[in-house]
């Protein structure tokens, strides 16, 4: 189960409208949801240090396809696929083996990505409880390239991993993003295959 302050933290998110939710952002280092057209997104990717061909957009039609599943059967995992903040590592046959998300980090005043941090060698163990809610072919039918002529695809991929980010989590994402580039620097996986997928769009929609 998310820990006390991973709660917390999503109720300051459900309330960043009054003025204790936004001081509670604002030590998180947050902001307030912003959208973007796709010049503003490449501005975004070139502050956060992505490379442009590793670099998506969610589509907000996203949330539909989640609302479309069972919601009494699934609350919860639908809950955990609609988070800011992901790390989502894809076999090749785009089973999901190991599952990151912000309400199961923790952490004051940054999250904490212990078991991406602590791992060597291999795909890191799951923080938040695996589900087949979201293979990877569904999830890539809403990750739009940010630039057209991006494309990224190689053979013999080994390990699909997916990181949604934004701008609206401030350093948060900034962590994230380094520790996933760090790790991949490390060539701890073979074969991956890493895209970055901004989720401000998505966030600006749902949790305005």
């Amino acid at each position: 189960m998310p820990s006390l302050i991973a709660r917390i933290l999503m109720l300051a998110m459900v309330f960043m409208a009054s003025s204790c939710g936004t001081l509670f952002l604002k030590m998180y280092g947050m902001k307030q949801a912003s959208s973007f057209d796709n010049d503003g997104l490449e501005n975004l990717c070139k502050k956060y240090n992505i490379p442009i061909a590793n670099a998506y957009s969610l589509d907000t039609s996203y949330m539909t396809f989640l609302r479309q599943q069972d919601t009494v059967l699934f609350e919860q995992q639908i809950q955990n696929h609609y988070q800011p903040l992901q790390v989502l590592y894809y076999d090749q046959s785009g089973k999901l083996l190991s599952f990151h998300i912000n309400c199961y980090a923790g952490g004051f005043p940054n999250l904490k990505w212990s078991q991406i941090e602590t791992q060597i060698n291999s795909i890191p163990l799951t923080q938040a409880p695996i589900d087949s809610l979201v293979p990877f072919h569904e999830l890539k039918k809403f990750m739009k390239k940010i630039k057209s002529q991006s494309d990224l695809e190689q053979s013999n991929v080994q390990y699909h991993i997916v990181v949604l980010w934004n701008n609206y989590m401030g350093r948060q994402s900034k962590r994230l993003l380094e520790l996933v580039k760090r790790k991949s620097s490390e060539n701890l996986y073979k074969n991956q295959q890493l895209y970055f997928v901004n989720t401000d769009n998505f966030v600006a929609k749902y949790y305005n």
